[in-house]
């Protein structure tokens, strides 16, 4: 008899769960990450500390194939809901090392220390909707680097702003003489920072060690 009496609840509670699943199931992606950027034309800058100018040739661009997306999303203060794409900062590292071998450099490598302070950094931009390479708290790429527990003797950092994918901001940056002088120059260190809040920010660091 007791046996019974709970058969019924169960089956209740059991319905109420696939209805639920169902329905989470046909949410659009729109609702379960963020908003969509508003359109900026796309702009790009580089900086260099450490005290080296030794650069290398343009070459051609190369493309990769799209990677599946897994964002994270955080609601913001301002009410933007900042998101990354980590397979974003992975295709950067590739597709900036193509770069490099198609004119016999060595591959970077990812550096953590880098990561942490271009992922910062491109947090920044995108949740205080700027474009710098001065963080909002005043650093520079270097001091966000040190901070980050850096060691290496010098580096740089290019950041992009307003482009989807990242084989857009390398095709940008190898096109522009400061940038491809970045790509190609004397470092082995590499770390990468993607953001989206307000825009689509991407912030890379190179060093060398």
């Amino acid at each position: 008899m007791r046996l019974r009496k709970l058969i019924k609840p169960l089956a209740i509670i059991t319905l109420i769960l696939v209805c639920l699943s169902g329905l989470f199931a046909t949410l659009p992606a729109s609702a379960l990450r963020s908003a969509k950027a508003q359109p900026f034309q796309a702009k790009s800058d580089n900086f260099v500390e450490g005290g080296w100018n030794e650069f290398l040739p343009l070459i051609e661009k190369n493309f990769l194939p799209t990677l599946t997306l897994t964002p994270t999303s955080t609601p913001m203060p301002s009410g933007c809901i900042l998101t990354h794409y980590g397979a974003f900062e992975q295709q950067l590292l590739v597709l900036i090392n193509n770069e490099r071998e198609k004119v016999g450099l060595a591959d970077l490598t990812a550096n953590y220390p880098l990561e942490i302070s271009s992922g910062i950094h491109s947090d920044d931009m995108a949740a205080n909707n700027f474009m710098s390479h001065t963080g909002s708290d005043g650093s520079s790429f270097w001091l966000r680097a040190q901070r980050a527990g850096y060691t290496g003797s010098y580096g740089g950092e290019i950041i992009m702003m307003g482009v989807s994918t990242p084989e857009q901001a390398v095709a940008w940056w190898m096109g522009d003489q400061p940038h491809r002088d970045m790509i190609l120059s004397a470092t082995n260190d590499f770390g990468a920072g993607y953001a989206h809040c307000y825009n689509h920010y991407y912030t890379v660091d190179f060093g060398h060690r």
